[in-house]
């Protein structure tokens, strides 16, 4: 490699918000601020997963669901960012996208565990607290209306994870970067490891039927966010809350390409729960945000705007065109 092109000054690898984060920085920074920036970013990760998990009896998320149908909690800025984006999404899917999604969460996470399957009369209970509608914000506090109902952020949070480490790698002079968190990619500014200026990173898009590793294509994005919603995931998160059944439509994966992560984290589970027309649709209604979508006959659609950007390299699939 000329010595004169940009390095790959260091990686390090945490898990943190129930995922393994990866944040690997390029460029003609020193060592110091490249450690002090993982060192900043991992605190605030361990932090905001303190504040938003579910599953932690001491986070704001967790407390906010303690006083279901009782009152309001006082939260902080970024918890109250996160949920008031959170129900700004829902409105704008129609639901498709919902954080009260959680007691449908847990009773077919139960039923996965002990096998079989809920009955509908489970199911309707579960589906009666589900209501993004009934999230109550107040000033800086939020509330759930009815007794029993659950928020849970993880189509959100790690979006806005993944954007406050790039805040954290801008404020400690770092231009190029990959931050991945557990799928959910901001690849900053542009690869530094070609000798054309401004050249895009090239991110690979996932072979749901594959293994992690295998890549289907990839898209070229310059400091941007890319996140896909999956079959290959936590099946049973995948919640269509209109029917309170796991989503079972044409796609097998659905990536959004975005300036900002917590729009594309949203996004893509909107769209994957809405099925490949509508979540056509509803991408297009958007401005400036883009889109792949794989369907279960290994077909590929995207966005116009992805036409010069995106390269298929697996022969098993093919490019899709919408009638």
């Amino acid at each position: 490699m000329n010595a004169c092109l940009v390095r790959k000054i260091d990686s390090q690898m945490y898990y943190v918000l129930g995922t393994t984060a990866k944040f690997t920085v390029y460029g003609d920074v020193s060592e110091a601020v490249a450690q002090k920036s993982f060192k900043d970013a991992a605190e605030k990760l361990f932090e905001l997963d303190d504040k938003m998990s579910y599953f932690k009896d001491y986070s704001e998320v967790s407390k906010i669901n303690r006083l279901a149908g009782k009152g309001f909690h006082e939260t902080d800025h970024d918890t109250f960012y996160v949920l008031a984006s959170a129900k700004r999404f829902a409105f704008m899917s129609g639901g498709a996208m919902d954080p009260t999604v959680r007691p449908l969460i847990n009773i077919w996470n139960r039923y996965s565990q002990e096998g079989g399957v809920p009955s509908k009369e489970e199911i309707q209970s579960a589906r009666s607290l589900v209501d993004f509608r009934n999230i109550a914000i107040r000033e800086n506090c939020i509330g759930l209306e009815k007794a029993g109902q659950e928020i849970d952020l993880g189509s959100i949070a790690k979006g806005f994870a993944a954007d406050q480490v790039k805040a954290i790698f801008e404020a400690n002079g770092i231009s190029s970067a990959i931050i991945d968190l557990g799928g959910n990619i901001v690849a900053m500014g542009s690869d530094p490891n070609s000798e054309e200026p401004q050249t895009p990173w090239a991110i690979g898009i996932i072979n749901p039927f594959g293994r992690r590793s295998d890549m289907l294509g990839h898209v070229k994005v310059v400091g941007k966010s890319v996140v896909t919603s999956a079959g290959y995931e936590k099946y049973h998160h995948i919640i269509d809350t209109r029917t309170g059944y796991p989503v079972e439509n044409e796609l097998s994966s659905v990536t959004i390409v975005s300036d900002k992560s917590i729009d594309g984290d949203a996004i893509s589970t909107a769209a994957f729960v809405m099925g490949l027309r509508d979540g056509m649709e509803f991408v297009k209604s958007l401005e400036g945000i883009d889109a792949v979508f794989v369907t279960n006959d290994r077909s590929v659609y995207i966005t116009r705007r992805l036409l010069d950007g995106f390269r298929l390299s697996d022969p098993t699939f093919r490019m899709g065109e919408l009638k």
